[in-house]
């Protein structure tokens, strides 16, 4: 039943008025709305960001699907505030979980890709209506603001796609060159980007996420208010309230009134007596009759006044006069918008059935390499890497006992040398890490830590360090030789014999 007491001015707004009417609403009930909305995107995010941090995509497509139950928080708020009672930051945790029983599985599965959803969920929310009724009540509503709603779903993911850029190009200013570079690198040489730097952007898109996305539902829902009151007439009936109020106890008013309808009454009774005196004056001396409603009330009596007829007829379920009559609306209802909004929908899922297929294949092409069991031809191998050559033939046989002699006889460099190449052509040829000749030792570090187990990776950067300490700072090192190779042959040579 529609209150007396509403919030906001009732009246007919075209559709951005009411866009403009939801800022208002979030405006005026800010902190109501928002920290239930921060708490229970807090309470997801955080678990997600503790125990997802290695796969910031995965936490990313778990927020985008559950994201529709923690807006209805924010409906909550707004449908109540509507009619001036603004909910407290308790009942609002306190009623989500009752606000989220009708269309939670549609709204996080199907209906997520819905660019209406927001329009369309106080239908499930506020009216919990199902089956057969929400579809006809969504496609009531849509008829007259569906449009705006998808323009309004639109507009805010640009929105939310600037602020991360914006964000992102202010914060790079904060960044080293030197590190941003690296990144870059990083990214030609392997093709694959930093899991920092996509753990980063993932935290910013969720960021605008928390900020923006009170705003479009106050916006989606200024818009479903405006249409249920161009279809209920909800100002006219308000209007008729106040004035049954002023009117209440009022009895000169009464009075007035039954006075009123009192002389109408008799003025139609005079106005009667009048008609009869001059029908008999004018017709009763050449025709005879008296009395011209008797002959009336005759005349209805005949046989061609009461003749009745049964017609029997084949008639389509959905007959024109069988079916409520048409809503008077701004999207246009021929024949080719209709063929066009059916195209249209054939190709979104025609265009979802692509994406899931191609992500399918590629998943089945490349699982064993994501369970590390598939050896992949890479790029051709390079010869040299920071100046070392790699190829297997120039090393020998037995290259930690080779590497050792060296070490005995004094050659401290060319043992460290010997070592330092047969690390690189492992690594190139057994790990199938992607080396450029272009890398320093530091480039072949980060590529190792990123491809490798812990362990291979800490041998070589004790290694490289060694190496360069050596080779460009002509410093002897300290670390122990001999278990240098010892873990050599546990990374490498221990390894290789396991597989064949």
């Amino acid at each position: 039943m529609l209150q007396n007491s509403f919030a906001v001015a009732l009246r007919k707004r075209t559709p951005w008025e009411a866009v403009d009417l939801g800022f208002k609403l979030i405006g005026n009930n800010f902190k109501a709305v928002f920290l239930p909305w921060l708490t229970l995107f807090l309470l997801l995010i955080v678990p997600l960001f503790a125990t997802l941090h290695s796969h910031p995509l995965l936490i990313l497509y778990i927020t985008f699907m559950v994201m529709p139950l923690l807006e209805r928080s924010c409906l909550f708020v707004l449908s109540r505030s509507v009619f001036g009672t603004v909910p407290t930051y308790k009942e609002v945790l306190k009623n989500w979980p009752k606000q989220c029983k009708t269309g939670w599985l549609a709204h996080t599965l199907f209906l997520r890709f819905s660019p209406s959803r927001a329009f369309h969920l106080p239908v499930y929310q506020l009216e919990n209506l199902k089956g057969l009724k929400n579809r006809k009540r969504r496609k009531v509503l849509a008829r007259g603001n569906g449009s705006l709603s998808l323009n309004t779903t639109f507009l805010f993911s640009l929105f939310e796609a600037m602020m991360v850029i914006g964000v992102f190009t202010f914060l790079k200013d904060f960044v080293p060159n030197a590190y941003l570079q690296g990144l870059v690198d990083d990214f030609r040489s392997t093709g694959v980007l930093n899991h920092h730097f996509i753990l980063f952007f993932v935290g910013l898109y969720l960021g605008a996420v928390a900020f923006l996305r009170p705003f479009y539902m106050a916006c989606s829902f200024s818009l479903y208010l405006n249409r249920r009151m161009e279809l209920e007439g909800w100002d006219i009936e308000l209007t008729f309230r106040k004035m049954a109020g002023r009117l209440k106890g009022k009895s000169t008013a009464a009075l007035l009134v039954l006075s009123l309808l009192t002389c109408f009454s008799t003025h139609l009774a005079a106005q009667e007596d009048v008609l009869n005196g001059r029908f008999q004056r004018r017709y009763s001396t050449r025709s005879g009759i008296k009395s011209p409603k008797k002959v009336i009330e005759e005349v209805m009596k005949t046989e061609e006044f009461n003749r009745s007829q049964t017609v029997t007829r084949w008639k389509r379920i959905d007959d024109a006069e069988n079916r409520s009559p048409k809503e008077v609306d701004s999207v246009p209802s021929s024949a080719s918008y209709r063929v066009f909004m059916e195209l249209l929908k054939i190709l979104i899922i025609t265009a979802l059935v692509v994406l899931i297929a191609v992500v399918i294949f590629n998943f089945m092409v490349n699982r064993r390499e994501l369970e590390g069991g598939l050896k992949q031809e890479r790029k051709m191998k390079p010869a040299t890497v920071t100046g070392v050559a790699l190829e297997e033939q120039v090393l020998p046989e037995n290259l930690t006992d080779e590497a050792m002699a060296l070490w005995k006889s004094g050659e401290v460099r060319a043992a460290y040398s010997l070592l330092y190449r047969g690390a690189l052509s492992k690594l190139v040829n057994d790990y199938d890490i992607e080396l450029n000749e272009s890398f320093t030792e530091a480039d072949c570090v980060r590529a190792v830590k990123r491809f490798s187990e812990s362990e291979v990776s800490a041998f070589f950067s004790s290694l490289a360090g060694d190496w360069c300490m050596l080779a460009y700072a002509h410093i002897t090192p300290s670390g122990n030789f001999s278990k240098l190779c010892s873990d050599f042959n546990s990374c490498f040579i221990e390894r290789s014999e396991v597989a064949s």
